[in-house]
């Protein structure tokens, strides 16, 4: 049995062991937004979600909302099925891990250790398993998203055709309308294709295509039920509370309180008399006025948010911060941070350096607006192969020094 094929059968294996658990697991999963918009579709064909005494007509991106609104026509208003369909975004996306490594490390994926330890970590990480499980959330899909753009642009650069290009169009086309932010996956290929004028401009016009073909009907349709041309209208709400010190550029405050609690009390108490416009004319208008009159707070909050993204903001865990799980979990985060920063600064691995472009890239764009620790996840396999491609050269250094 060829090692293709070992993978296949054990991703099979554990996408149905995972199905099992969470048919006789009685786990009912929480839900956030998507949900509701579904919901609302089904009842009044319009994609929409209240909030705050108002209708938002493009409060998330949309391509997560069109999968469950599929899903509940075809399987009715249960969450099951979408659970055992983020189930197998994750059998996917440990399929893609492995194809990168095949492509991008091939002799890192000659060893079958290797190959099979990074399955595991893909099929079983405690935090992508909590949201396949216990959460109706899309950042199962992002994780699959990214990876797969990485993987797709980084074959198109091997294996330029008409084929591999519509390939790469539509990846980067879903993505767009996913969460945008991601799209900086492709940051490796355009780094490819830079001494390659040819490449380069094609890779350009892909990106041009996706984004006229793809964004631009989603953001006429935006302009149409708000005047506004966006793709969501969280922009500059996601901006205001990531500058809040209160947060440490997260979501909530440390006692679990959401960031409303630091409205000021005259806006607090009006809230839900306001218009959406009005709303959201407060994020842009505070956000605004502090970068103009203290830029370097602004600033000072971008990088605790970098900081964020490497490694947890004070809040993470939630209730949970203090269990021995979560110091179990930082303290492997901390040893996969070590192996990754050798593998960039101490063997200076280009290969490794390419892909961390990615890594940085989306970590400084989501760093403008606030930062949870699953923003970070998506590239977390980048981290992964970095590991084991400093394990693998730690090894061959110490054959040579006893062999010596």
């Amino acid at each position: 049995m060829s090692q293709s094929l070992k993978i296949l059968t054990a991703i099979l294996v554990v996408f149905l062991l995972k199905v099992v658990v969470l048919l006789f697991g009685d786990i009912t999963p929480e839900t956030f937004e998507n949900t509701e918009i579904a919901k609302n579709y089904l009842a009044s064909g319009e994609m929409y979600y209240l909030l705050d005494g108002n209708v938002d007509y493009n409060h998330q991106f949309p391509f997560y909302g069109w999968i469950f609104i599929l899903f509940f026509k075809i399987f009715g208003v249960s969450l099951l099925p979408v659970q055992i369909l983020q189930i197998f975004l994750n059998a996917l996306f440990s399929w893609v891990v492995y194809r990168t490594t095949v492509l991008w490390f091939p002799d890192l994926a000659r060893k079958t250790w290797i190959v099979f330890s990074l399955l595991i970590i893909s099929l079983f990480h405690p935090l992508l398993l909590y949201y396949q499980l216990y959460t109706i959330h899309p950042i199962t899909l992002d994780v699959l998203i990214f990876a797969s753009l990485l993987f797709v642009s980084l074959y198109w650069c091997k294996h330029y055709s008409i084929k591999t290009s519509v390939v790469l169009l539509i990846v980067l086309g879903i993505t767009l309308l996913e969460r945008s932010t991601l799209a900086v996956a492709i940051l490796p290929s355009i780094l490819l294709s830079v001494k390659n004028k040819d490449q380069l401009f094609r890779i350009s016009i892909i990106m041009t295509l996706a984004i006229m073909v793809f964004a631009g009907p989603w953001i006429i349709r935006n302009h149409y039920y708000t005047g506004k041309i966006q793709m969501t209208s969280g922009t500059w709400r996601y901006l205001w509370v990531g500058i809040q010190e209160e947060t440490d550029g997260t979501n909530v405050l440390p006692n679990g309180e959401s960031y409303y609690a630091l409205f000021p009390k005259e806006i607090g108490d009006n809230w839900s008399g306001k218009n959406l416009n009005q709303q959201l004319d407060f994020y842009k208008i505070n956000y605004l006025m502090t970068w103009d009159e203290s830029p370097t707070h602004v600033l000072k909050m971008w990088g605790v948010k970098i900081k964020n993204m490497f490694w947890f903001s004070s809040s993470a865990g939630g209730i949970h911060k203090d269990s021995i799980w979560v110091s179990i979990y930082k303290f492997l985060q901390l040893v996969l941070l070590v192996f990754v920063m050798i593998g960039l600064f101490v063997k200076r691995d280009s290969k490794l350096w390419l892909l961390f472009s990615a890594c940085l890239a989306l970590v400084l764009i989501q760093s403008f607006f606030y930062v949870e620790t699953r923003h970070a996840l998506p590239f977390h396999f980048i981290w992964w192969i970095g590991m084991f491609l400093v394990m693998e050269w730690l090894f061959s250094m110490k054959g040579k020094s006893v062999s010596e």
